[in-house]
């Protein structure tokens, strides 16, 4: 939108012209700012001597004293205005500053609790890795997409994928989803009606509106606080159709809302975000349709062509997305329930409910007079225009005549009435005991208080102002008589004397409340719960059935030698039952790893099953369409294969598994369907080689991708001496071929010794300028032994990971020769559909556990640090 503005505008307050990005920068204060604001806050004082001008009864009305009054307002409200804008203003920055605050705070808290679920797994109690790498989907800086290479990812079905791979992430979920990207719908103005129906509508404390949820306020919230003398255990009855579950066990606060649109509007999904709330449920969520369409669905049931999109209720403990098929929405029906509740044991006073409704009631009347005609407001204009314009000083007259007769207040009758609906409204009071409510001394005096005005001792003064009849004169009345009620002294009486009996008391305001005051009952059942906001949202894509994300290259400290995994999915509510279907998983997931630069081969992805799966639970396959076969990602345990064909189970006899061709075979050609979607689960086959752990030297990653380091100069790194500290950093990690080790001893003069076919082997070859070479001192035999350079002339050094550390300072131009392992590796994520029209799938992490060899052991460290 601020594309559209002009680069710069007039101000308003001082008639200067700023840019767009000042402006919106003076809108917000920072931490620093806002402490100087609530100093200046702080040291406001009202101005108590500020006293309107009187106009003595029966005198004529001065337009000096109209205009003294209007500049001594004037000035009032600017200063008013000016301390208010700046408590706006604390009070919108702090919002960001603790809103901020707290979303890091939540980000660490997600952090720690999946450290704290993943603790077994990164503890390495069972093994010697050494080295983690998690990704969350919090943004898309982790794609491959973002490391520099470009390549095409092959998939098992021979298409390839495009290069966004059918997915995106969602930054505000942390999720990889289908699809493209997603778009937030404005529904401002398209609200047709919100009907709220709830089970607590006695005993509701305090309640903002459900509009709150919908608009683009941050700070705005549905916030319900609700005090009963008893457990909530009734239901929405005529809600009950709705509920594909048992729902009888979901006693608590429930409440349902149905939002209409005037317009339908075309979505896939509802993302609702809570504010607070223990165990805050949504038990279900209804999409009216006018989509004729989806009735087709036979995995779905449609009544009045809606939607039920929950299997059973979810906890709305932190952003929740719910997704249905893409529909033309004209109704969306919410069901809400708060099962947890609190014991209040403190006793409130009434005057606390008293003041909630006061301010509630005036609220409501400063709504009613700025959207109503304004007498006084009409008179005063009138006025200026008599005196102040040229017509006006032409046709004036020595007094005005009888304008406006209309007295105060006008609606009196109307006031009392809503002031006793707010009163029955709050304090769930009887309606057999209106009659007497009504009659009490405590509301007469209630009554009048809204009829009264404060003056500068904060005393009650009768407002019932009155011209003496008994001195009116034939003489035409002024401006300020029409407006007054004529009676006579010794008969008047205030206000509230003309409907009641008992009389009207005046004192203080705290003398009223305390009138007023009263204990209501205590150890009440508190409910409490909020909705921050609602969107709605419709994905921008064609319909996938398949999506993949690839990572760019980890970045790790040493040579990876080993890895295994755990990839956790988002849970999903689908508008599919899964009884419809034999299969119990709708989505089935691949994860795979490589070492290639550029993987753009099916061959280039090592198959790894995550960490804490015990069986291939659901894994697409891809028959041959001429001979129908079709290859397993990992080898099978023969009588564990179960086949299915779009969600339905195959029987046994019409497939077989060769195990020493790891192939599925159909042996009934009639039921091969190619459109269809064939999956398998079934047990892998650990006997010959662990599907759960990848061993890169068992696969022969190394002997593909171990590279010997080439400079401008030729094979080799240059270094133009090592400094006073002895040391120099290599750009990449030696690589150390491992089937050398074995066979390995260490010398104390000459280093590591690798025997056999090792023979004369070396990993590192430090050549001098003079053409000397270096010996390498390095334990490379992973057993503890003492290094210690030697005493014997010569240049000695040990390797430390990436660095190389020698006995003596070298102020010559050296080479170090070495092989090293480029950081190729990246995963691979592909999430697939096993069974049709079921909406897409949400992958919420993948964390990677690696052995990374650094040659920078522990144990030689703590013996050889002070020696080297």
């Amino acid at each position: 939108m601020l594309s559209t503005l002009p680069d710069s505008l007039v101000r308003i307050s001082s008639s200067t012209r700023s840019t767009v990005s000042s402006l919106i920068r003076e809108m917000k204060a920072n931490k620093t700012d806002v402490q100087s604001i609530i100093s200046t806050l702080s040291t406001y004082s009202s101005t108590s001597s500020f006293v309107a001008e009187k106009v003595a009864p029966l005198s004529i009305l001065d337009k000096d004293i109209i205009v003294d009054l209007f500049r001594d307002t004037y000035l009032r409200m600017r200063e008013l205005y000016s301390r208010a804008n700046s408590a706006g203003l604390v009070i919108n920055s702090m919002i960001d500053i603790f809103s901020s605050d707290i979303e890091k705070l939540e980000d660490d808290i997600k952090n720690l609790k999946l450290f704290i679920d993943n603790y077994e797994f990164l503890s390495g109690k069972d093994d010697y890795f050494n080295f983690n790498y998690l990704e969350k989907f919090d943004n898309s800086y982790n794609s491959y997409l973002y490391d520099g290479y470009t390549f095409v990812i092959p998939d098992r079905d021979g298409q390839p994928f495009p290069q966004d791979g059918n997915g995106f992430v969602d930054s505000i979920h942390g999720a990889f989803k289908m699809g493209s990207s997603v778009s937030r719908i404005n529904v401002l103005d398209n609200i047709k009606s919100i009907k709220v129906e709830k089970n607590y509508l006695n005993y509701v404390t305090s309640e903002s509106s459900f509009e709150s949820v919908i608009n683009d306020l941050n700070q705005d919230a549905w916030m319900t606080t609700i005090k009963s003398p008893s457990l909530i255990n009734n239901d929405l009855v005529q809600y009950s159709s709705y509920f594909d579950f048992n729902s009888t066990n979901s006693s608590g606060a429930q409440s349902a809302v149905e939002l209409e649109f005037s317009t339908s509007v075309k979505m896939d999904s509802i993302r609702i975000k809570p504010v607070h709330g223990n165990s805050l449920k949504l038990l279900q969520l209804v999409i009216f349709t006018e989509d004729t369409s989806l009735e087709q669905n036979s995995g779905v049931e449609y009544e009045e062509q809606h939607i039920r999109c929950l299997d059973a209720p979810r906890i709305l403990d932190s952003i929740t997305d719910i997704h249905f098929p893409e529909s033309i929405v004209r109704k969306v029906l919410f069901i809400f329930n708060q099962p947890a509740y609190m014991r209040s044991n403190p006793i409130p006073l009434a005057s606390e409910l008293n003041s909630k409704h006061l301010q509630r009631f005036v609220d409501k009347r400063v709504e009613e007079r700025r959207n109503s005609f304004s007498l006084i407001q009409d008179i005063v204009f009138y006025l200026f225009r008599r005196k102040n314009t040229i017509k006006g000083l032409e046709t004036i007259r020595r007094s005005e005549y009888d304008t406006y007769s209309h007295k105060f207040p006008q609606n009196l009758d109307g006031y009392i009435n809503q002031i006793k609906d707010e009163l029955f409204m709050v304090n769930n009071t009887d309606f057999t005991d209106r009659p007497f409510f009504a009659e009490s001394a405590i509301f007469a005096d209630l009554v009048a208080s809204m009829s009264l005005v404060l003056d500068n001792y904060n005393d009650f003064i009768d407002k019932t102002i009155y011209v003496e009849s008994s001195r009116q004169t034939s003489r035409p009345a002024n401006i300020l008589s029409t407006l007054l009620p004529q009676q006579n002294s010794n008969t008047v009486h205030s206000i509230a004397n003309q409907y009641y009996e008992s009389p009207i008391k005046n004192g203080s305001v705290s003398e009223a409340i305390r009138i007023l005051s009263g204990r209501e009952s205590y150890d009440n059942y508190e409910y409490s719960f909020g909705i921050g906001s609602i969107d709605f949202y419709v994905t921008k894509s064609a319909e996938v059935d398949k999506a993949c994300y690839v990572s760019k290259k980890i970045n790790t400290d040493g040579q990876v030698v080993a890895l295994k995994a755990k990839v956790k999915e988002l849970k999903v509510d689908s508008s599919t039952r899964s009884n419809v279907y034999d299969i119990s998983d709708f989505f089935s997931h691949e994860l795979s790893i490589s070492n290639s630069q550029t993987p753009s081969r099916e061959s280039d992805w090592i198959p790894i099953l995550p960490y804490d799966a015990d069986t291939v639970s659901s894994e697409v396959l891809f028959f041959d369409t001429n001979s129908l076969f079709c290859n397993l990602r990992f080898r099978a345990v023969p009588d564990s294969i179960i086949l299915y064909v779009d969600g339905m189970i195959v029987e046994s006899s019409k497939y077989s598994y060769v195990y020493a061709s790891n192939r599925l075979y159909l042996q009934d050609p009639n039921i091969f369907k190619p459109l269809s979607t064939w999956c398998a689960s079934y047990e892998p086959d650990l006997s010959t080689i662990d599907a759960y752990q990848i061993d890169f030297e068992k696969y022969g990653v190394f002997k593909d991708s171990a590279k010997r380091y080439y400079g401008q100069n030729g094979s080799g790194e240059i270094f133009y001496g090592t400094g006073l500290d002895r040391t120099i950093d290599l750009s990449y990690v030696p690589y150390v071929r491992q089937k050398y080790i074995a066979n390995s001893s260490y010398n104390a003069q000459t280093g590591t010794v690798f025997a056999d076919d090792g023979s004369g082997y070396s990993p590192i070859t430090v050549r001098l300028l003079d053409g000397t070479l270096a010996i390498n001192m390095t334990n490379y035999t992973n057993r503890p032994e003492k290094v210690v350079f030697p005493t014997s002339t010569g240049t000695f050094y040990v390797q430390n990971g990436k660095k190389l550390i020698f006995n003596t300072e070298v102020q010559q131009s050296f080479v170090v020769e070495y092989e090293y392992i480029p950081n190729d590796t990246r995963f691979r994520l592909i999430t697939r559909k096993n069974v049709p029209e079921v909406v897409s799938s949400a992958m919420d992490s993948v964390l990677l556990k690696m052995k990374v060899i650094n040659f920078n052991p522990y144990y030689d460290k703590l013996r050889t640090i002070n020696s080297i």
